[in-house]
C-alpha cells in the first residue's frame, strides 16, 4: 500500500456542504491523535466546571419551574 492511500492519523478533513456548512466525519476525527488529546482536555475542563456548578444545576432542574403567566 503506498503512502497516499494510508490515512494520516493527525489529519482531519473539513468537508463543505452545498449550502456552505462545515462538518468532519466522526471516524476521521476519532482517528486523529491531536483531536483525541483535545477531547480529553475539554472533558477535564467541563468536568471541573460541572462540579463547580453542580449545585446550581440541581436547583434549576426542580419540578417547580417559574410560571410564565403574566
Amino acid at each position: 500500500m503506498n503512502r497516499r492511500s494510508q490515512p494520516d492519523e493527525d489529519t482531519v478533513t473539513v468537508h463543505v456542504t452545498p449550502r456552505g456548512g462545515l462538518y468532519v466525519k466522526p471516524a476521521e476525527l476519532l482517528r486523529s491523535k491531536a483531536a483525541r488529546e483535545m477531547m480529553v482536555k475539554m472533558d477535564r475542563i467541563l468536568r471541573a466546571d460541572g462540579s463547580a456548578h453542580q449545585g446550581g444545576a440541581e436547583t434549576s432542574s426542580s419540578p417547580q419551574s417559574p410560571s410564565r403567566e403574566q
